[in-house]
């Protein structure tokens, strides 16, 4: 009888480790693009490009006031996208998304550069971080924190580089960094 509850004991706890240990079915997923709603598409594209971004596909028209994917506040019957591509041909796109007629109302404040729980921050690596606040300073764009020095313990290694912290002009925040150098751990 003892040995039975045993036998069950041990069965209970290997079945239960098995099952927390159990890794969840792998998945592939990659961000291939974020999009952002904004209220001027031609002044959000001129500002992406100024961060080294290119238009990679322009087009816009009618659209359904009742149809979509999107919970939109408001019933466009316009709308325009804007997909601005960085470096790599096929990822980290950021997608630029205007309604009109009606414009979509605000949601939050853009002209408070604080930010808190469901705002989100764009993480952008550049490899001229000079030129891209030069380009920022030239039109006229919101910088909250200039270039400076930084370092961290990245998971390749000790990174070094420059990072700063500026809005586009619908208040998304944006944090850019240029790595100078990295050393990996043990060197």
């Amino acid at each position: 009888m003892r040995l039975n509850r045993l036998r069950k004991t041990i069965a209970l706890s290997i079945m239960a480790s098995v099952l927390l240990c159990a890794p969840t079915q792998a998945l592939e997923s990659v961000v291939k693009r974020t999009t952002l709603l904004v209220s001027n598409i031609e002044q959000s594209m001129v500002f992406y490009e100024a961060i080294g971004f290119s238009v990679w596909l322009d087009r816009g028209g009618d659209r359904d006031p009742e149809g979509g994917d999107l919970p939109l506040n408001a019933k466009p019957t316009q709308s325009r996208i804007a997909i601005m591509q960085g470096q790599h041909e096929d990822w980290a796109m950021i997608g630029l998304l205007q309604y009109d007629n009606p414009p979509l109302p605000w949601t939050r404040d853009p002209d408070n550069p604080t930010i808190g729980t469901s705002d989100a921050v764009l993480v952008i690596v550049t490899n001229d971080i000079a030129q891209a606040y030069e380009n920022l300073l030239a039109i006229n764009a919101t910088i909250l924190k200039p270039p400076r020095a930084y370092t961290s313990n990245s998971v390749n290694g000790r990174k070094e580089g420059a990072i700063m912290f500026f809005q586009d002009p619908d208040g998304n925040v944006i944090e850019m960094t240029e790595v100078y150098s990295l050393t990996p751990y043990g060197e």
